[in-house]
């Protein structure tokens, strides 16, 4: 019979305090595997999943250099430790070394008759010490709150000054979809089959914990791993990875002319948006018409596209942006495709809990000159289109997927791209979440857009749909700037969990 325990937080130490203030370095901090200390062997696999989960939280503090969990991993091979094997401080403190940290978070956990305790401590790796201690407890069942108090607590004994954006994104972390402890579990099993070579059992554990919990973000970025290949480097220029969904080609064996005849492809519209000249309190970009112009001529010349309607600069005002969205709301019909892309500022309002579209004939930061993410997508739910796309290069952009969807998952199969296109979409692929993003990066385009066009341009294949483009852009994006890119679909405007298809031409 389980018991009831209310939830123990215990602060055991407060010892010397970490060099992680305004003006200072960036402290780098290890994040080892947790020891299951308890009896049940069940229990063993949250070793992985714990310490990757924490990783994936802490990452988004930029106060913090974590070490990625791979590179432990790495180490542990090299030095022919058991993933079993417990950390006790000595060998804490050579991992650390090895790893380069300054400190390092170890510790363990039990389970006993329904509730599982947590304790951390951390290690300063110089000198061996133990310079705090904390815990969290509670039901078993509660493990993904226990997991984000334990972030919480871990950012408060690190002495941490979190930025607004920061708050905001562990807040909002914290209220979304509520992971279960079996779900932890698999995601974690997972984790070690990933790190055996076992991919394809692999992504069969990750890809059941998204059907559940389609935004959990460890589980896309151990995807996104699976996703990788090798990076060829020419010269200073970065290749792209080619990336490829499920096993092989993911057009092997489709005769797509059967599934994705003319007859059944309505129009494609695209309504591209970038905007450089803004004036008043609001600063001037560099790249964002450049980003826009260059995706309308790469749509142009290489996909198929029947009409565009776009607006540069002095021609995206609030009331022309608005327009548009109406004019799509009005004349495209049910067998139609519509491609948004948006580059230019955005903003969030943390009293407001939303964020904005900022249109160029903004002079104020008042949202009453702004566009919010609410009213787009009020405009995307009434637009009648089969499949809408919505790309948004623009701070804070991430807000406009409140909420939790579930879409078609990817399979090698002939009825995949017939069933995709054959299920309504609406779609947003977004440069990062709530938080800022970079307009500068490389060859005059943002770091986002740069690799959006990699992808786009580099594609040889008849057709790309949008989860494919995103899976191409994530890691170059994240590897190369300080933001994390979203996709995910829409809530509350149509969504029936199909995919938007760029044709290519032939």
């Amino acid at each position: 019979m389980k018991i009831m325990w209310s939830l123990l937080i215990c602060l055991v130490i407060a010892l010397p305090s970490f060099s992680t203030g305004d003006g200072d370095e960036k402290l780098r901090l290890a994040i080892l595997y947790f020891d299951n200390s308890g009896d049940s062997e069940k229990l063993q696999m949250l070793r992985k999943g714990m310490a990757d989960m924490l990783i994936t939280d802490l990452s988004k503090v930029k106060s913090l250099d974590i070490v990625e969990r791979a590179r432990l991993e790495e180490i542990m091979k090299e030095q022919e430790m058991s993933n079993s094997k417990s950390f006790d401080n000595n060998t804490a403190v050579s991992m650390g070394k090895l790893l380069g940290a300054e400190t390092i978070l170890t510790g363990s956990f039990f389970e006993m008759m329904g509730t599982l305790r947590v304790d951390a401590r951390f290690i300063d790796v110089e000198t061996g010490k133990i310079l705090k201690s904390d815990g969290v407890q509670g039901l078993v069942s509660d493990f993904f709150t226990l997991e984000k108090d334990l972030v919480d607590k871990i950012i408060v004994n690190l002495e941490l000054k979190l930025t607004d954006d920061e708050k905001a994104y562990l807040k909002l972390n914290r209220e979304g979809e509520q992971l279960s402890y079996e779900d932890a579990l698999t995601f974690s099993e997972g984790l070690d089959l990933m790190d055996l070579g076992k991919k394809d059992k692999a992504r069969a554990k990750f890809e059941a914990v998204l059907t559940k919990h389609p935004k959990f973000e460890p589980a896309n970025n151990a995807i996104a791993k699976l996703n990788e290949a090798p990076v060829v480097v020419a010269s200073s220029e970065v290749k792209p990875a080619k990336v490829m969904r499920g096993t092989g080609d993911p057009l092997k064996g489709l005769n797509v002319s059967k599934s994705l005849s003319n007859n059944d492809i309505g129009k494609y519209y695209a309504l591209i948006i970038g905007i450089d000249q803004y004036s008043g309190e609001w600063t001037k970009l560099n790249n964002a018409v450049n980003d826009a112009t260059t995706i309308e001529k790469t749509l142009k010349a290489n996909y198929r596209f029947d009409e565009f309607q776009t607006l540069y600069n002095s021609e995206a005002t609030r009331s022309a942006i608005m327009k548009k969205l109406e004019w799509l709301v009005n004349n495209v019909k049910e067998e139609d495709n519509v491609f948004i892309y948006y580059s230019g500022h955005g903003e969030f309002k943390k009293s407001m809990n939303k964020g904005y579209w900022v249109p160029q004939d903004s002079r104020t930061k008042s949202v009453s000159e702004y566009i919010s993410n609410s009213d787009i997508q009020t405009f995307l739910g009434g637009i009648k289109s089969r499949h809408t796309l919505l790309v948004s290069d623009a701070c804070f952009s991430g807000d406009i997927f409140r909420g939790s969807t579930v879409s078609v998952p990817f399979s090698d199969t002939e009825k995949y791209y017939e069933k995709a296109y054959s299920l309504r979409s609406r779609h947003a692929i977004t440069s990062g979440g709530i938080e800022p993003v970079m307009d500068g990066g490389k060859d005059n385009h943002s770091v986002f857009a740069y690799y959006l066009l990699k992808v786009l341009k580099s594609n040889d294949k008849k057709y790309l749909d949008a989860s494919q483009l995103y899976e191409g852009l994530k890691i170059p994006v994240i590897n190369n700037s300080e933001q994390s890119p979203n996709f995910s679909p829409i809530k509350n405007t149509g969504d029936e969990g199909g995919q938007f298809i760029f044709i290519r031409k032939t």
